[in-house]
């Protein structure tokens, strides 16, 4: 949705996409918020046609994963890795820094 593009007309546009698509190919839909009109108008479109995958609550870890991940890689492993590197990507830094005191400044930057 737009600000010159109505719910309706983004749900027959994507309509129109899904219905289109080639049967072996794989389509991950990605919204923000779960519950918000983005996420329901693809719930709706997800219940219609069944032939898609739907994640919902999305940040920018997850999505870039899911994005930049190889040709490849299955459609089960994107949703998985997707869902890993969302929940990775959510730190409550305060927590970490009391945790890693005395510690050097790259370990908090650190991969575990």
């Amino acid at each position: 949705m737009t600000k010159n593009k109505s719910g309706d007309s983004a749900k027959d546009e994507l309509r129109k996409i899904l219905k289109n698509k080639k049967e072996e190919d794989q389509f991950i839909v990605l919204t923000d918020m779960f519950g918000g009109s983005v996420c329901n108008i693809c719930t709706e479109l997800l219940m219609e046609l069944q032939n898609f995958e739907l994640l919902t609550g999305v940040n920018l870890p997850m999505t870039l994963t899911v994005l930049l991940a190889g040709e490849d890689t299955s459609t089960e492993d994107l949703i998985s890795q997707g869902l890993q590197a969302g929940k990775d990507g959510i730190v409550h830094l305060n927590q970490l820094l009391a945790s890693q005191k005395g510690s050097a400044k790259d370990d908090l930057f650190s991969e575990n």
